[in-house]
Order: structure tokens, then C-alpha cells, then sequence
């Protein structure tokens, strides 16, 4: 692998920093973003970045909904990684708090990458809630797009899949409209489970607004009153499509679109998890560290996430490593935290 230049936006979030792992493990040098001088500090903290830290840079980039957010950041880079993109959870006005910044953000970084002639490709974080709908006969792929949705959002969770769905028609646009040079990758994965190396704390993981959140949620004894989709896929599996995206040549040369899910067709059902912790983790199940029976109903939604094993050549983890990996990590904290 050659010492090229990737920027990382969002190398703080649990998917953007696995990202900024992997690229570095691949033998890339690494620019990376956060909004906060603290948030810097933590990446350039981790354990994982130790081995490879004259590789890796990390700038301030407070507001990507500004014009030319990360123009400096492009500076003599050849790949972008974007992920940066407001979670489901913020409060308010979501307009303003999520979807705005995921439409600008994209087309931000999107339109700063023009005026860059090193930059070869652009690799964009969205999401399958971009692209599959409530049929429960259809099978999504990454030839699908669902149609723009209008406010008013019931919830956060509702305008989160709102703004990965007009984040990708803002790219779909800006590439018909503009004819960049450089190509374009969407990568479109289900709920991303797998330990999060920004983790300090449980409650890190517990959140609400994120995937492990909802994976987490019966296990500790809570139940989500709604139908979740039983798509999920690990976070390694996803980071590594990322970075392999950047130079593949099985990738079209004008760029292409992939979902990223495990568990074939049909998909998972969450509270398999239930059975799969009892058996991994009885210990714990059984100190009462984790209280074990809540419920989190499975929706039915079938997508095709073959093409890009077959692209990139590897085989999804399966349910249980993801369930395996995230409580493991659980345990380790809760422990740490008791001591």
C-alpha cells in the first residue's frame, strides 16, 4: 500500500475512528476531523493509533455545515473518507440539528473536493434506511432510493433516516450536476454493531441514538415499544469495506453504490441476542450484570447485501460475533467502572 493521504471526517464517532484504524493499518497516512479540541486529544489517546502515530493527523472542523468546512483539510490528500453526520437523539429543531447538517456536510466536503486535483475518490457513509422502504415482499439493493421525504419528523429516529435519505439525493445531484473527476462510493449499512473504541464508559455504548444502543436494549432488561429492522452488520466488516473502497479497481471507475448487511435476505432477529449472551456470558447473566429480558420486536425488510461481498471478497460476521464484541466490550467497562 502506498503512504498516501486519506481524510477521515468524524474521527471521533465509533465508526469514524474504526475507519482511521483500519486506513492506518493499511499502510495510508491518516487526516482525521472532530469538532472539539477534545475530541482530538481521544484519538490521538488511543491504545490502537499508538503504533502508527506519525501517520495520523487530527484538525478542528467545528461547523461541516459551513461552506468550504474542510477545504484546508483536503490540502494534498488523495482519498476522503466521510462519515461525519448528526445521530439520531439530537433534540429541537431537527431541520436545523440533523438535516441540514447532512445534506451540507456532504455536499460541503463534495464541493471543497473540486478544487482539489489530488483527489481521486470519495467515499460517503449512508445508510440502508436511504434506500429501503416498509414492503415486506420487495428485496432493496443498492439500486434503490427512496423518494424525498418532507417534514414535519415524528421523532429523532424519523429524521435521522430523513436525512440519510436527502444526503444521498444531494449526491446523487451534486455528481449530475457537477462531473467531478474524482469518483464516488456510497456505502449504505444496516445498523453498525462491534466494540466502540471511543468507549470510556457503559453508558457509552447505551445510548439511545445509537445502534449499540438498540442491540444492548433487551439485554439490560429494557424493551423498544416499535418494530426495529433486523438489519444489522458488524463495524469491522464496515470500516474495512471503507478503506478497500478507496482503491479497489472491482470498484466501477465512475464509482458505485453498496449495501452492507449481514444475516442473507431476511435479515436478523434481535432478541436472538438473548440466547446468544446466556450461552456466551453466563456469568454475567447470572451476577446480574446483565438483567437480561427485555424485548425489541423485529421488523420485517428484505435487502441484498451480497454485491459487495462478492466485490471486495469477504465473507459479513454473522449475528453473534457482533452480539460476542459488543457485550464483551459491555462487561469490560461495566466491570472497570465498578472497581
Amino acid at each position: 500500500m502506498s503512504n498516501e493521504l486519506v481524510l477521515i471526517s468524524g474521527g471521533t464517532g465509533s465508526l469514524g475512528f474504526t475507519c482511521v484504524f483500519h486506513a492506518l493499518k493499511a499502510g495510508f497516512r491518516v487526516r482525521t476531523t472532530a469538532r472539539r479540541d477534545s475530541g482530538i486529544e481521544k484519538i490521538r489517546a488511543s491504545p490502537l493509533v499508538q503504533p502508527y502515530v506519525k501517520n495520523l493527523e487530527a484538525i478542528l472542523v467545528p461547523d461541516i455545515t459551513v461552506d468550504d468546512a474542510f477545504f484546508m483539510a483536503l490540502e494534498g490528500v488523495t482519498y476522503v473518507i466521510h462519515t461525519a453526520s448528526p445521530l439520531p437523539g439530537q433534540s429541537g429543531d431537527f431541520e436545523t440539528n440533523t438535516i441540514q447538517p447532512a445534506i451540507h456536510g456532504t455536499t460541503s466536503i463534495l464541493k471543497s473536493a473540486l478544487k482539489v486535483p489530488t483527489i481521486k475518490r470519495v467515499v460517503i457513509t449512508s445508510s440502508t434506511g436511504a434506500i429501503a422502504g416498509n414492503s415486506e415482499t420487495e428485496v432493496y439493493d443498492d439500486s434503490t432510493i427512496l423518494p424525498r421525504p418532507h417534514g414535519p419528523y415524528a421523532n429523532s429516529l424519523v429524521a435521522y433516516g430523513a436525512s440519510k435519505v436527502l444526503a444521498l439525493h444531494a449526491t446523487k445531484d451534486f455528481i449530475a450536476e457537477n462531473h467531478p473527476k474524482y469518483s464516488v462510493v456510497n456505502l449504505m449499512p444496516a445498523y453498525v454493531i462491534g466494540r466502540n473504541e471511543m468507549a470510556t464508559s457503559p453508558a457509552n455504548l447505551t445510548a439511545p441514538s445509537a445502534s449499540n444502543g438498540f442491540l444492548l436494549s433487551n439485554i439490560l432488561g429494557n424493551n423498544i415499544p416499535f418494530p426495529m429492522m433486523g438489519r444489522t452488520v458488524h463495524i469491522e466488516d464496515v470500516a474495512s469495506v471503507h478503506v478497500q473502497a478507496l482503491t479497489s479497481e472491482e470498484v466501477a471507475q465512475g464509482g458505485e453504490d453498496f449495501v452492507l448487511t449481514s444475516g442473507n435476505e431476511k435479515g436478523n432477529v434481535w432478541d436472538d441476542s438473548l440466547e446468544i449472551v446466556n450461552r456466551r456470558y453466563p456469568e454475567a447473566v447470572e451476577s446480574g450484570l446483565l438483567p437480561m429480558g427485555g424485548h425489541t420486536p423485529t421488523g420485517q425488510c428484505k435487502i441484498d447485501g451480497t454485491k459487495a461481498e462478492r466485490v471486495f471478497g469477504f465473507v459479513y460476521k454473522g449475528f453473534e460475533d457482533q452480539v460476542v464484541d459488543l457485550v464483551g466490550q459491555y462487561i469490560e467497562l461495566a466491570k472497570k467502572e465498578k472497581a
